[in-house]
């Protein structure tokens, strides 16, 4: 369902093209109502974040490749804007692509979420399968 609702891909009809254009992942999904915000920000990190929290071994059924590099491409240029602790969920994101440059992200990031830790990161980062 994560897949279907919220992660939409580029060849989807599913949700009014005016609606996914700039950003392809869904905040909040109700009985009437689809937006690309949630109830506490509209930027794509937000978004993006709160769907993919927390970061656990399951989070790697969430992402698959294809669609995570269109996400990271939307997300990286907006890094050194993002508040530190959503920072995490965009560099967790990039290491399904980039583990590299995701471990090299992580270094700058001072803080984080409730539930996420730098060790906890730095696990994600050295287990994606393109880090072997």
């Amino acid at each position: 369902a994560a897949q279907w609702y919220w992660q939409v891909p580029a060849d989807s009809d599913l949700y009014a093209p005016k609606l996914v254009d700039q950003q392809r992942m869904i905040g909040i999904v109700s009985s009437m109502d689809v937006n690309v915000a949630t109830w506490f920000g509209w930027q794509a990190w937000f978004v993006h974040g709160i769907n993919i929290l927390p970061v656990t071994p399951a989070t790697e059924d969430l992402l698959p490749e294809g669609y995570v590099e269109d996400q990271v491409a939307a997300l990286m240029p907006a890094l050194d804007q993002m508040p530190d602790p959503w920072k995490g969920f965009a560099i967790a994101s990039r290491a399904v692509v980039d583990p590299g440059a995701a471990a090299s992200d992580l270094s700058g990031v001072q803080g984080f979420d409730n539930g996420n830790t730098r060790t906890n990161m730095l696990h994600w980062i050295a287990t994606r399968p393109s880090a072997e």
